[in-house]
């Protein structure tokens, strides 16, 4: 066996600590920095440096995905024939929005002119109102509206008298249901 009688250990008392440390450590050093809340700090604002005395010009930073859509842009052109999703997906990611975005129900500006798009081009294809629908999440007299005005964007005449009456009629609406209103108050 190799066992070895180990000499009794004798633990230091706390006197003899702090002399060694004093010893080996020196005098504890006071602090230089004292601690301050971040609330109260007030941390003047950056110089912004000129150039030749003009001010700098922020430049957009480009886009850190490009190179993902243009990717699935590529997997899908690839392909030999597109069902409408597929083409929906497609000039999606061409705009830059998810279609996931696009059947949402919400009607910003940037999104219906691209729905409209869409839908006007798989109207070309040969596909139904309701199936357009089914394709963008949309009741086929919505997908209707988007055809005919993106027609009449086209420039066709029948799509932009359409468009035109549209209009009036919605305003002529919204003019009897005030005066309802109005009639009500009374």
């Amino acid at each position: 066996m190799n066992y070895q009688p180990v000499a009794e250990v004798r633990i230091p008392s706390p006197a003899e600590i702090a002399a060694r440390r004093a010893r080996l450590m020196g005098k504890p050093i006071e602090p230089r920095l004292t601690l301050v809340r971040a609330e109260h700090v007030v941390m003047p604002p950056k110089p912004k440096i000129n150039v030749g005395g003009r001010p700098r010009k922020q430049r957009p930073r480009p886009e850190a995905d490009d190179h993902v859509y243009a990717y699935r842009l590529h997997l899908l052109s690839c392909k030999e024939h597109l069902s409408p999703t597929e083409h929906a997906k497609m000039r999606c990611l061409e705009a830059r929005v998810s279609f996931e975005t696009l059947k949402s129900p919400t009607r910003s500006r940037k999104l219906v002119p691209i729905r409209s798009q869409i839908a006007w081009e798989l109207r070309q294809r040969g596909l139904s109102y309701p199936q357009i629908g089914h394709v963008l999440n949309r009741d086929h007299t919505g997908i209707i509206h988007l055809v005919r005005k993106a027609e009449a964007a086209r420039g066709e005449a029948s799509a932009i008298v359409w468009v035109a009456r549209k209009a009036r009629q919605a305003t002529e609406s919204h003019e009897r249901q005030k005066q309802r209103r109005k009639a009500r108050a009374e």
